[in-house]
């Protein structure tokens, strides 16, 4: 089972310091990937949920291509992606969508199917959850949550 922490989070949700360079450094540094949020603006790459907040180079993405799972946010940055060996996806209002390496991004739990189960991504798994991660067999888990990460 693969854990990505959702922005570098792993004690809940941090606004201030989600998609910070550092912050999700230190997830990678505690052991799970991280799932990242990348907008490309003027040829330039950043991180960011709502904004363009940190600017990356392309190595700091490309050095860190095994421990992170990039959302592309508008569509420089998939256009971007599309040329690299990073894991991502992109998603609006969708159910589910399909990642670069073939892995279903599953945003309701119903869709979810243990058949498979390695094939899905389930993103936004709660702390209550997380402690059930074993119903979910092989599937990989994006959250806030991983205290014991």
């Amino acid at each position: 089972m693969t854990f990505y922490a959702h922005r570098g989070n792993l004690e809940g949700p941090q606004p201030k310091f989600e998609n910070d360079p550092d912050y999700v450094q230190s997830a990678i540094d505690a052991g799970v990937g991280v799932e990242v949020d990348l907008r490309v603006i003027s040829g330039k790459l950043f991180l960011g949920h709502d904004y363009p907040a940190h600017m990356v180079s392309p190595e700091w993405l490309e050095e860190r291509a095994d421990q992170l799972l990039v959302h592309a946010k508008n569509l420089p940055a998939a256009v971007y992606l599309v040329g690299t060996t990073l894991h991502w996806f992109t998603h609006s209002q969708d159910a589910y969508s399909l990642t670069s390496s073939g892995k279903l991004w599953v945003h309701h739990l119903e869709a979810f199917r243990t058949e498979n189960s390695s094939h899905y991504i389930i993103p936004l798994i709660t702390r209550n959850l997380i402690d059930l991660s074993d119903k979910f067999g092989e599937a990989s888990i994006c959250s806030d949550y991983f205290q014991n990460a």
